[in-house]
């Protein structure tokens, strides 16, 4: 990304004079009561010309950011901007140069070093690739690195909504009134109308340890709930407008008691989640036109 030198030099200068010591991140901004927050860390050492060295010599406190934001909001998204100035040696002519990322969410399960370790490819390449167009511009100095922070909130799975009438008819699902808790519950509940939540629910609801899930429960909720229970693993489905269904979370291995489950949106966003009582008659018609039951890949399909 090419940014005119002299329309973002003052801001540039702004930001490098409100970091008063180098190498450490600073705030720079927070908005909307903290949903957006701005940090910046200034090259202390203007004699670092390897980028790769310089990210890698700052991950640890990067990491430590991202924790920081995480213990606070739960979930966020980040990306980075990585500043610096070019120069062409012959003219002495200079230019700012910002390459950055995509916005990445963390959750609390979230791999940050795997994250950021490919955002710093990512900043590594497009600096590549700029220097290979052969433009003559050498690095004169490493600027800083600009995070920017938004808090993210996962899908959550709230109150009782009917399921659209072309999964209702496939019969494959039990969708029970109100939350993750007795969707996980209804795959042991006996007998007809199983989506209704009465003493049938209620007298299995010890059978598990839901400590720390939420009402709504968010997406990433799940793992934590897989955490609490050791034998159980989880797949979380959704569907879209042609109502196809598709993965949200996929286990690696299904564990002695595996969960198959749909969280799915209506329009005016409002989620819910229901128990795949059979994941083959669900999914079989938009793979395959023959009736009889098949076998699919959970991940893949």
């Amino acid at each position: 990304m090419e940014i005119d030198f002299h329309r973002e030099s003052s801001r540039k200068k702004q930001r490098l004079e409100a970091c008063h010591s180098g190498n450490v991140f600073v705030e720079l901004k927070s908005a909307f009561r903290g949903i957006l927050k701005t940090y910046y860390l200034k090259n202390g050492c203007d004699e670092v010309k390897d980028i790769a060295l310089f990210l890698e010599s700052h991950k640890v406190k990067l990491i430590e950011l991202v924790n920081q934001q995480l213990s606070v909001n739960g979930a966020v998204k980040f990306n980075l901007v990585f500043e610096c100035t070019y120069i062409k040696p012959l003219s002495e002519e200079t230019q700012a140069r910002a390459f950055k990322t995509k916005n990445k969410k963390i959750l609390y399960d979230s791999s940050i070093d795997s994250i950021v370790k490919r955002m710093y490819r990512k900043i590594s390449q497009e600096e590549s690739e700029y220097l290979d167009k052969g433009s003559g511009w050498t690095l004169y100095k490493i600027d800083g690195i600009l995070v920017r922070f938004s808090r993210y909130r996962p899908v959550r799975g709230s109150t009782y909504i009917p399921l659209p009438q072309i999964i209702e008819n496939k019969k494959a699902v039990i969708n029970p009134k109100n939350c993750f808790k007795w969707a996980i519950i209804s795959r042991y509940v006996k007998g007809s109308h199983r989506e209704r939540v009465n003493n049938r629910y209620l007298n299995l609801q010890n059978k598990f340890n839901f400590e720390g899930i939420s009402v709504p429960t968010p997406l990433n909720q799940v793992k934590k709930f897989e955490k609490n229970n050791p034998n159980v693993s989880v797949n979380v489905y959704s569907f879209n407008e042609s109502e196809d269904v598709y993965p949200l979370k996929v286990c690696d291995k299904e564990l002695k008691e595996h969960f198959d489950l749909l969280l799915f949106t209506n329009n005016i966003g409002i989620s819910h989640y229901c128990y795949i009582t059979n994941f083959s008659r669900l999914v079989r018609s938009q793979i395959t036109s023959h009736e009889t039951q098949a076998s699919f890949c959970k991940r893949y399909f």
